[in-house]
């Protein structure tokens, strides 16, 4: 039972300190564990506010955020949290900056961007309490900036940490330790005020009731609430619940929690809107039924627990844990009355009646009451539907406008995916399912993009790196003659124009030529955008929104491609780095490898490339698998099994990779390359080529990088 002494002091007036008290209540029979003082390591994390965010130009699941930390000083930070948005005020650990538990917060890179410090969780400032922590901690809006975190969150204070026995139940809350506090101090205690006013006549016998089926609760009770906003809870009580180990979620969850501590009477709210009867029922469970708790796990049950229930399912295991299927959510109205509005918009401006535009006001309202197996489902099906609901209006217009369309759904087309919620991948029987899709010649189809439907008929999305894979999916699905993805270039140029200034754009190019540029570093086309089409052997053709007119790039199979010329294209990525291993005899060691590899197994580390000798080998890692404290554990593990001669970390490492079918069909190309970049005193770490013959591979340092890909392309282009 955690009790925080400065909550404590609320009921009872204590005289001593936190270690005597402990001392004194340990001989009364409450043992005291330990005392927990929360921040005492905490150094240098302050309250920032979000300033901006983007995508961070070489890491999908990264952003660079501009925060201010007060004095209008702004910092740079490189974050994959995505539960923030600008104006978000939160904790960020600033460079030399300690977390509750000692870790040490150092500026670096990610991904080559500068990151000067840390955005904070409720874990790294040890807070979590008992529950799972998702994201940043989002601090009220108008908190000052600037401000050491332990200090605006009270974070000095003292809990007190007791083991309270089985017979003392009465010690359970913070009631119950103020009596026993005041017993040992031989003073007095002050009961909270506990008046409330009714302003409803509302009975709630009229609209819901209870039936206790089992002897093992003597007594539960309902009441109801109404009009009810959610929203953050004061500071003071958010404060409180953090001192007792509690995460603070929002008003209604907090009231509970923070009633259930201080009286010791175990509480739960739920939505009367998810109450599929009028009717909740205190009964046992059924063996093997199903439940799914707040924590999104789900629970085999068994006639032994008992249950709430509406009168058809469980709502809450019985003093435990309430159900995910009724937890209190936000009243969406105003939200969707928002959203639809932009959605009248539109379909007023092509005279779309609002009859024809219910049907999305309709998705609209139904969305947040639908059930989800967890978060992770619940925001892909929000994501979803913005391509969904923008596909119907597109279909709507279209029709209005006479023109012969349809919108075809996911669901109603077969697009089975399989995989996460938010990084799906097509299941096989997607394409036997569009092959069923009867199309008039004369017909346009609209179908939503980047989402597909698991086989349990819930929404999944595709990772959104790049250009959209349902395209290429449904090129092959409908066996199309071309498929053209409408971009915001005019093709696909044969280098980074930010490296090289006004490079040729690509006219043709093969399928994997596109493959081995997009992994070092393309990105018009996202790498799984090309599997369906390649699979299905289905033209590409890369084009401009803006100026469809323009031939952009075509993207074909390698049977009968004649190339233009040696190489097709050049580019580069610097977020790698290097592991290098030299050892005598190395290749007369069996297994030396297999021991390598089974140790990044062990730690759930790829590695991107591993060239090598016949006494040394060279490791290179993609630096999104890695942190410092990962790389000191994988060298300290292959530095005792391995015991090589000489182990290197090189943090400075990046690859050029230069791509051209023909390549293959030219001599000299490899010498042509390494003389030019000798000549400017470039020395490669590294050079690798494939058994294609179609692309060759080069490691430099970091900073070499661009010039190298600028030397490379004047030798070929220019």
């Amino acid at each position: 039972m955690k009790v925080p002494y400065s909550w404590l002091n609320d009921y009872v007036d204590i005289n001593v300190n936190a270690t005597e008290l402990g001392d004194l209540l340990t001989l009364t029979g409450s043992a005291l564990e330990g005392i927990i003082v929360q921040g005492d390591l905490i150094n240098r994390v302050v309250t920032c506010k979000f300033k901006s965010i983007e995508k961070h130009p070489d890491a999908e699941k990264l952003s660079v955020c501009i925060v201010d930390i007060g004095n209008g000083e702004e910092l740079q930070i490189v974050t994959a949290a995505t539960n923030m948005k600008v104006g978000d005020v939160v904790p960020v650990a600033l460079h030399k900056s300690t977390l509750a538990d000692g870790t040490e917060i150092k500026k670096g890179k990610l991904r080559g961007v500068v990151s000067n410090g840390m955005f904070c969780s409720e874990a790294e400032l040890g807070l979590k309490g008992e529950d799972e922590v998702d994201g940043l901690m989002i601090l009220p809006e108008d908190a000052p900036l600037g401000v050491e975190i332990k200090e605006y969150l009270g974070l000095k204070k003292e809990t007190l940490d007791f083991d309270i026995t089985s017979n003392r139940p009465d010690c359970l809350s913070m009631l119950g330790m103020a009596r026993e506090t005041a017993a040992t101090l031989r003073t007095t205690y002050k009961m909270p005020n506990m008046e409330y006013k009714v302003t409803s006549d509302a009975n709630i016998n009229d609209e819901l009731s209870v039936e206790v089926k089992d002897s093992l609760c003597r007594r539960y009770m309902a009441r109801g609430v109404k009009n009810v906003k959610i929203a953050p809870s004061p500071k003071w009580m958010q404060d409180r619940l953090l001192e007792a180990g509690v995460r603070p979620i929002n008003n209604i969850v907090d009231i509970t929690n923070f009633v259930m501590l201080e009286i010791g009477e175990p509480m739960h709210a739920f939505d009367k809107r998810e109450i599929k009867t009028n009717t909740i029922v205190v009964e046992k469970a059924l063996d093997g039924e199903k439940f799914v708790t707040l924590d999104e796990t789900e629970r085999e049950l068994d006639n032994t627990i008992l249950c709430i229930k509406d009168g058809e399912r469980p709502v809450a295991l019985a003093g435990i844990m309430g159900g995910q299927n009724s937890e209190v959510k936000q009243d969406t109205t105003e939200i969707v009355k928002q959203i639809f509005a932009r959605y009248q918009e539109i379909g007023h401006y092509f005279d779309l009646s609002d009859q024809k535009l219910q049907v999305i006001k309709d998705i609209l309202v139904a969305l947040p009451e639908q059930t989800y197996p967890n978060s992770d489902y619940l925001m892909a099906a929000f994501k979803a539907h913005g391509e969904r609901l923008n596909a119907r209006l597109i279909a709507l217009i279209l029709q209005h406008k006479n023109i012969k369309s349809r919108f075809l759904d996911p669901t109603e087309a077969g697009l089975i995916v399989t995989g996460e919620p938010n990084d799906a991948l097509v299941n096989p029987e997607s394409y036997l399912n569009l092959d069923q899709v009867k199309i008039a010649k004369d017909e346009r189809i609209i179908f939503p993009g980047f989402f597909g439907i698991t086989p349990s008929g819930h929404i999944a999305t595709f990772s959104r790196g790049g250009s959209d894979i349902t395209g290429a999916i449904l090129a092959r699905g409908f066996h199309a003659n071309l498929y053209e993805n409408f971009t915001d270039v005019n093709g696909i140029f044969a280098a980074n124009p930010n490296i090289v200034d006004q490079p040729e754009s690509i006219k043709k190019m093969t399928y994997r030529e596109m493959r081995e540029l997009s992994y070092a570093g393309f990105s018009v086309f996202h790498d799984e955008a090309l599997i369906p089409a390649i699979q299905g052997q289905i033209p590409i053709n890369v084009k401009n929104t803006h100026e469809p007119e323009n031939p952009g790039t075509m993207i074909v199979p390698e049977k009968d491609f004649e190339p233009d010329n040696t190489i097709t294209g050049v580019t580069s990525q610097k977020h790698f780095s290097a592991l290098y291993l030299h050892k005598y005899l190395l290749n007369k060691e069996a297994g030396f490898t297999l021991r390598i590899l089974q140790i990044l197994y062990n730690h759930n580390v790829p590695y991107e490339h591993m060239p090598s000798g016949i006494d040394d080998i060279t490791i290179i890692f993609n630096n999104d698998f890695l942190n410092d404290q990962l790389i000191d554990q994988i060298c300290n593990e292959i530095q005792a099994t391995i015991n090589p001669d000489q182990l290197e970390w090189i943090d400075d490492y990046a690859i050029i990779m230069i791509v051209g079918e023909g390549m293959k069909k030219t001599h000299g190309v490899s010498r042509q390359i390494l003389d030019s970049l000798d000549e400017q005193g470039i020395s490669p770490r590294m050079i690798n080529q494939g058994a294609s013959q179609i692309s060759m591979m080069i490691g430099t340092k970091k900073e070499k990088a661009d010039e190298a890909v600028k030397i490379i392309y004047q030798q070929f282009f220019n």
